[in-house]
């Protein structure tokens, strides 16, 4: 990978400089503010120390395993000037097609949209590079940081949680953490994309299969993006319901409902409307209850989906 593309690069307010030995003492200082320091996850390599993040970046750099910047955000007027206000940082995980992102900022210039601006940037010259997975290490009580890499287009198992190494010895005070994920090689699509339509409970087999060829033509175009997959599966389900092969209905709503889980989307509220009727159809009353309760407890409000309204007058009938 030709790093010498990575020096310095610019925006129209900001400026990423490759970190050197100059920088030792703003560094220290950002380490001074409480929140830097008790959520920047110091890589293990380290010694978890980040007193030791300089010599590890550099040391990243003279290999071709990662790089550092610091972010200048420019000024504007007679006697502006550029103000250093934090560092962001990437290493290669794994292979050099996945990378892992790390940032920071001072206080004074958080909420300015500054690390957004910084990381579409980077993820956007790492994939010129050939990098196709990015990743962010975050604490899981670093509330701000997970809206940032939830904004860039990352997602996560929130119920997968990583037990931080350096607590380990301390289980009052245990952090946990979560790895967060994009895919570059995912073209990005459009809610639009993935919306089908209201379809009726009655709907014929020929509208399921018309709606369930374009999601799969959608597929075949954008990639097996989370939503076009649950979508699809969510289809065969009912298209397995109206043929009577309840089985095959009951494992693809399964596989709709671990996507959205594996994926940390919204659930699919109408597959335990489903799972319900067939326990209704084979004469499972109380299942049948318990899944409509389900379908209530997770209603997601989707316009696409079944309503309360359907759902409660499925279960008054039983």
């Amino acid at each position: 990978m030709d790093f010498t593309k990575l020096n310095e690069l610019s925006t129209d307010n900001l400026i990423l400089r490759k970190i050197s030995e100059n920088d030792r003492t703003f560094i220290s200082e950002m380490f001074k503010d409480e929140d830097v320091l008790k959520n920047y996850i110091v890589p293990k390599e380290a010694n978890q120390d980040y007193r030791n993040l300089m010599n590890y970046w550099l040391n990243d750099i003279s290999n071709n395993s990662g790089y550092t910047w610091i972010i200048f955000e420019k000024e504007h007027g007679w006697f502006s000037r550029e103000k250093p206000c934090g560092f962001f940082s990437f290493e290669f995980r794994g292979s050099l097609k996945n990378a892992r992102i790390s940032f920071a900022l001072k206080p004074e210039h958080r909420r300015k949209g500054i690390i957004i601006k910084t990381a579409k940037f980077v993820i956007e010259t790492l994939k010129s590079l050939g990098v196709t997975s990015v990743e962010a290490d975050v604490n899981a009580d670093n509330l701000i940081s997970e809206k940032v890499v939830e904004k860039l287009g990352f997602s996560t198992n929130k119920k997968q949680a990583i037990v931080d190494p350096e607590m380990m010895s301390d289980i009052k005070n245990m952090r946990f953490r979560h790895l967060w994920v994009k895919d570059l090689t995912l073209k990005v699509i459009k809610e639009s994309q993935v919306k089908v339509g209201r379809i009726p409970l009655d709907a014929p087999q020929l509208q399921l299969t018309n709606a369930i060829n374009n999601i799969g033509n959608e597929i075949k175009t954008s990639g097996k993006h989370p939503k076009l997959l649950a979508k699809y599966f969510y289809l065969l389900g009912r298209i397995k319901f109206n043929d009577g092969r309840f089985d095959e209905a009951k494992e693809a709503f399964g596989q709709c409902n671990m996507i959205t889980y594996e994926s940390s989307l919204p659930e699919n509220h109408e597959t335990y409307y489903w799972f319900a009727r067939m326990r209704e159809l084979d004469g499972k009353k109380e299942d049948a209850k318990m899944y409509y309760g389900f379908a209530l407890e997770k209603f997601s409000g989707d316009s696409d989906l079944i309503t309360k309204m359907e759902i409660e007058k499925a279960m008054s009938k039983l």
